[in-house]
């Protein structure tokens, strides 16, 4: 689409461009069956001054018009005549749409007898195509009083049998310059504000490059010969109070006109068949006796709206009209189908927004909302979408049967695991098979502008009489609006309708009930809040999990493959998988951060996980706080933090999910804790002011959990849920320690080590109820790089914390490793490889995502730590097998490298990767 705006804008004050041309004139009303040559004829007569002379030279001008002239030496004779024009090569020889071939054109006559001399200034040239089956055709003069001395000719010679052939100089709507052989695309030039169809895009010296210059264009992959190129005209003279079309009527123009001049390729309109008569004559009627009583005409361009509508042409309204009755038609003949067919879509110009119902919806059903204004012209949205094919049954489900009541379906999950990618998914899956509304908030955006908005855009569809209340919609108050549309979504017409409503609490708690109550048949909500349950509705729900560590990786590879044409030379796409823990929002972000931060490294990949486990929180906080495509992660947990303030006495609740990400998540030990009796604590508020929160019993503990379910910091797997574990993602445990500062950070690592250290002097058991939360403390303290002396803890409890993190530990390592004397050294040897890989293996497999969601950082220390002990006895029996070598298994280098992979991505040892690789380096010696 060619635009002409700025230049013609800045200058509309100082020169207005009607729709009238100065120099150039179009021909229509030619019957059907015209040939180029009659026309060229007629042209000939056109351009003829009606005067004797001797010196009339014909043949150069026939030769021009039909398309052969040919570049002739100028004799001495000749050049008496004409003078040689001091212009380029190009100018002396402006190109020709005639014939539909870019060719070279001659000067039009102004005298008979002799041919007009060459201007310096003004080229012309002549067009002949066939526009909605009508052959129109295009005149350009040298100058303007010559072309309007010609119209008045034409106007006042009566008796030619060219008198019915309409010349006028008004290029208002569509003018087809220049149409190929098998044309392959559409060029229409669309002028700005005070221009022309013509003399816009018209030069000093009369050349017409759309015409002139365009068509015989060629590129290395351009080819405009196989082209339709077009003007469209406007009134675009804004200081003319008689102007009444509005730019947005014009545009509407635009797209209708287009539409037509496509269309018509299909049908042909110049046909007068059989079906004109016998089918639309009981539908057309005289001008003298049309009239449709108390209905409003739409606004047309060209119409006479005192008596409905008066056709002088058989083209602009007429084609509209005949193209709308043609509709219509096409709909009688259905067989009276409920829903309109599938069909193009055709907007009436000049027609009031909210009038929209007027046109046939999109595929024969309503799509509307502002969240699918980005993938309005596409099949389904463009972002990486995998691993939720059983999510996609369950809402196909969800949508058949019949049900006494309303349904209601409900998708539950985090911030940022995909709901709203899901419900865009699933709102273009259903396109063209249902009605489809989708709303969403955008900055706080209440419930009752988003509404109107949707309501003027499907306007009074749903008033019982439009052509009646017409009127009565437009003075309607919003609010009366939105009622009669919400009243409209009950109706049975939209009894197959599919109602969204994407994140519901970005309306507001306060309007969700009212939301909830919308008399929609099929209702689609997605929310944070794992609490909601509905009893009024045939009610389902749907969480998302995270996805699997395969399709985490696919996502990654396609987000890779989306950015870089050399996405074959990354690896490492595994262990980000794992590092994201199948978070799609983080995974979306992963590969553009890398792309911009990290891809300088020899491993981005490798740069990547150390980052997200550097001791440095402001290096973490890197990535939690990128923003690709306009999200973050920490946007999106930080909006959940802003929920959780929201709420009614929420203090504890968010003193409670700054405890948490210190505490074991494994099975049931959260549960255990919080269920202890720990009244004990309100001796010590004091020295423990935040964890002193826990001597409270369990219920109060629950209406806490229940708050931070309501924001989605975790979820359940249903609503009625019997689970102890606390299913909290990791990444959510991350941005919490990110959020707090380092004092705060500290003090809870000091309380939570204090209170392990109570509860099991106070009889707690050792193994099961205290030294897992000791471990994930400890845990975060090495990931942060706090040193355990650096706490302020007592010394008492210090001492007792340093068995869990060194003696202890050590224990454990050597614990088992002794050996039978008796046995085999090789027997033993093999032995231990095969335990070791064993080991290894399993503990890979399972941080690659084997289950819904990864391991915590207890179970993942304590598989870590039986690899490691399988590593010490490897150690012992191949120090003492003295020279045997055949019995080392092949697969033991790629169990060691395995486990230096699985240690750097949890950076709990990291002196063992070096004690790893010396041993693998010691097997290379023996081998």
């Amino acid at each position: 689409m060619v635009n002409q705006a700025a230049h013609s804008s800045f200058n509309s004050y100082t020169f207005q461009m009607p729709l009238q041309s100065k120099r150039s004139v179009k021909v229509h009303e030619i019957p059907v069956g015209t040939t180029e040559d009659q026309y060229l004829e007629f042209v000939k007569h056109l351009c003829t001054r009606p005067k004797k002379s001797s010196g009339f030279h014909l043949s150069r001008f026939s030769r021009h018009l039909k398309g052969k002239a040919k570049t002739k030496k100028p004799t001495k004779q000749s050049n008496e005549d004409e003078e040689p024009s001091p212009k380029s090569k190009d100018e002396r020889n402006p190109s020709s749409a005639l014939r539909n071939e870019a060719g070279p054109a001659e000067p039009l006559l102004e005298n008979q007898g002799e041919i007009s001399q060459v201007s310096e200034k003004v080229f012309t040239g002549t067009t002949f195509c066939l526009q909605n089956g009508q052959p129109v055709g295009t005149v350009p003069f040298s100058s303007e009083a010559f072309k309007k001395e010609t119209m008045a000719r034409h106007d006042r010679d009566k008796n030619l049998r060219w008198k019915d052939w309409i010349v006028e100089d008004n290029f208002k709507g569509i003018t087809i310059l220049y149409e190929g052989t098998d044309a392959m695309v559409d060029i229409c030039a669309v002028h700005g504000l005070g221009g022309n169809a013509i003399d816009t895009w018209t030069a000093e010296n009369g050349q017409l490059w759309l015409r002139d210059f365009l068509p015989a264009y060629e590129h290395t992959k351009t080819n405009f010969k196989k082209s339709r190129i077009m003007t469209f005209g406007y009134d675009s003279d804004l200081t003319d109070r008689s102007t009444v079309m509005e730019l947005e009527n014009w545009a509407e123009t635009l797209l209708l006109s287009l539409n037509e001049v496509r269309t018509s390729e299909k049908e042909d309109w110049s046909y007068e068949g059989p079906w004109h008569g016998s089918i639309l004559h009981p539908i057309i009627v005289t001008q003298a006796s049309a009239t449709l009583g108390k209905d409003q005409a739409f606004m047309i361009m060209d119409v006479d709206h005192s008596s409905i509508c008066k056709f002088k042409s058989r083209l602009g309204a007429f084609v509209t009209i005949n193209m709308a009755l043609f509709e219509v038609f096409s709909d009688v003949t259905t067989g009276g189908v409920q829903q309109p067919v599938v069909r193009e879509q055709r907007r009436m110009f000049g027609q009031p927004r909210f009038l929209a119902h007027a046109y046939p919806p999109d595929r024969g059903f309503w799509w509307e909302g502002n969240e699918l204004h980005d993938i309005q012209h596409q099949l389904t949205s463009t972002k990486p979408f995998f691993g939720r094919s059983k999510e996609f049954e369950a809402l196909e489900t969800s949508l058949t049967g019949d049900a006494l009541q309303p349904k209601l379906t409900v998708v539950k999950g985090i911030a940022g695991i995909g709901k709203t990618e899901l419900l865009l998914q699933f709102a273009a899956k259903q396109r063209g098979h249902r009605n489809v509304f989708f709303l969403t908030s955008y900055d706080k955006e209440p419930i009752q502008s988003v509404l109107s908005k949707l309501s003027t855009k499907i306007g009074f569809d749903m008033i019982d009489n439009p052509a009646v209340n017409q009127e009565r919609w437009r003075s309607t108050p919003v609010s009366e609006r939105i009622q009669i549309f919400t009243a409209w979504l009950g109706d049975a017409c939209n009894k197959e309708s599919l109602f969204i409503i994407d994140d519901i609490e970005a309306f507001g708690y306060s309007s969700i009930p009212t939301i909830l109550k919308y008399p929609a048949h099929h209702a689609l909500v997605s929310t944070r809040d794992s609490n909601l349950v509905r009893t009024d509705r045939d009610f389902r729900e749907l969480r998302l999990s995270p996805l699997n560590s395969g399709d985490t990786t696919r996502f990654l590879k396609r987000t890779l493959d989306n950015l870089s044409s050399n996405s074959a030379s990354w690896n490492g796409l595994d262990s980000i998988a794992r590092i994201v823990q199948g978070h799609p929002l983080a995974a979306r972000n992963a590969i553009p951060f890398i792309w911009e931060y990290l891809s300088t490294y020899d491993s981005p990949s490798g740069a990547f996980l150390d980052l997200l486990n550097s001791q440095d929180p402001d290096e973490r906080k890197l990535f939690f706080h990128f923003s690709f495509e306009g999200r973050s992660l920490w946007d999106a947990f930080n909006t959940s933090l802003e929920r959780l303030e929201l709420q009614d006495n929420p203090d504890n609740a968010a003193k409670l999910i700054q405890i948490l990400p210190f505490l074991c998540f494994s099975k049931d030990c959260v549960d255990d804790l919080l269920k202890m009796n720990k009244r004990w604590l309100r001796d010590w508020e004091d020295e423990l002011p935040d964890i002193a929160i826990l001597k409270s019993g369990y219920p109060i503990v629950s209406h806490w959990l229940s708050k931070l379910r309501g924001v989605s910091f975790y979820i359940w797997g249903d609503s009625f849920s019997t689970t102890k574990a606390l299913n909290i993602h990791p990444l959510i445990s991350q941005y919490m320690l990110l959020h707090m500062d380092e004092q705060t950070r500290i003090s809870l690592m000091r309380q939570v080590l204090q209170l392990c250290y109570g509860i099991e002097s106070r009889g707690a058991d050792r193994e099961t109820q205290v030294k897992p939360h000791v471990l994930q403390c400890l845990q975060v303290c090495q990931g942060l790089g706090v040193p355990l002396n650096s706490l302020g803890l007592p010394l008492h409890t210090m001492q007792w914390a340093e068995t869990f993190q060194g003696r202890h530990e050590q224990v454990e390592e050597v614990e088992g490793t002794e050996e039978n004397p008796f046995v085999d050294p090789i027997e033993s040897l093999a032995s231990a490889v095969d335990e070791f890989i064993t080991k290894t293996l399993e503990a890979k497999e399972r941080l690659q995502g084997g289950g819904v969601l990864m391991p915590d950082e207890t179970t993942t220390y304590t598989m870590l730590r039986e690899c490691k002990r399988a590593y010490k006895r490897l150690c012992s029996c191949f120090e003492a097998r003295e020279g045997v070598t055949n019995s080392i298994n092949p697969d033991l280098k790629d169990a060691i490298t395995a486990l230096q992979e699985m240690v750097r991505l949890r950076n709990m040892y990291p002196e063992f990767i070096s004690e790893l690789e010396e041993f693998k380096k010691a097997l290379d010696n023996c081998s």
